[in-house]
């Protein structure tokens, strides 16, 4: 598979420490969100986690300091280094929406002080958007760690070796930032790109019910007056159906070929 392009990560797993040392060795490239949905690190059976520590190539763990403690994350800084280390989200579709009640195809969770739940108690996803992440590990371990761990490594990570870094050349994607780490703008192949859309959507969006009956179109419609028009006059049928309105106006924001306005 890696001949092919393919990158190959480790996770999700209850594999023992020989079979992960094993699969690195044979060009397995990172481990998966590392100590979450894995077998847990006993001092008689390491599993997988410190197979990761020793071999894999790049470990992803979610910054949210929910899914993994902030001491554990400067833990694997130490350990790992910052070269190796990959911020991911791990997000679903409840990231950025508040607290509330959802549904995450068929199973129901509740987003409570930021962590999504099942109705087990368990952990179901994260709610953590990137900036929010960069924040989290710029006020951990320092700017330069945050901007390796969020941009250099993961490009270097999947073989995206034209972005990533602010070099003549390479690919001008950047993120430009106030003093206090808010997003002022966002760069794309060097082109800026307006927040005001994303901030109007954001901002209606909190004034529907995190749960109830679906979005009704001509409610949208109607929002979206004054705002400029939108690129199609009705979202796709099957989004209009399936979610509720706070998660159609996500889908909105992540999907800009949906709606785009002038």
């Amino acid at each position: 598979m890696t001949a092919l392009g393919i990158h190959v990560s480790i996770g999700h797993t209850d594999t023992d420490y020989e079979v992960a040392s094993r699969a690195f060795l044979l060009g397995v490239g990172r481990t998966t969100h590392i100590f979450n949905a894995m077998r847990p690190l006993h001092h008689r059976d390491p599993g997988s986690i410190l197979a990761s520590l020793n071999f894999s190539p790049f470990v992803e763990v979610i910054p949210d300091f929910v899914h993994v403690d902030k001491e554990l994350v400067k833990f694997l800084i130490k350990a790992v280094g910052e070269d190796r280390l990959v911020g991911v989200t791990d997000s679903i579709m409840t990231a950025g929406l508040g607290d509330g009640e959802y549904s995450l195809g068929k199973m129901s969770i509740t987003v409570k002080g930021g962590r999504a739940l099942t109705k087990y108690g368990k952990l179901a996803g994260s709610t953590l958007t990137m900036d929010t992440a960069f924040v989290n590990l710029t006020n951990l371990a320092g700017l330069r760690v945050a901007i390796m761990m969020t941009s250099y490594n993961p490009a270097r990570a999947i073989g995206l070796s034209d972005r990533g870094v602010i070099m003549p050349g390479k690919r001008a994607d950047l993120m430009l930032s106030d003093e206090k780490l808010r997003i002022v703008k966002v760069f794309v192949k060097g082109v800026g790109l307006s927040l005001r859309f994303h901030e109007f959507v954001f901002n209606l969006s909190s004034s529907f019910p995190l749960s109830g009956s679906p979005c009704r179109l001509r409610e949208l419609n109607h929002s979206l007056q004054g705002h400029g028009e939108p690129h199609r006059t009705h979202p796709p049928p099957h989004i209009a159906h399936r979610v509720h309105c706070r998660a159609l106006f996500y889908m909105i924001v992540r999907n800009s070929k949906i709606y785009k306005l002038s």
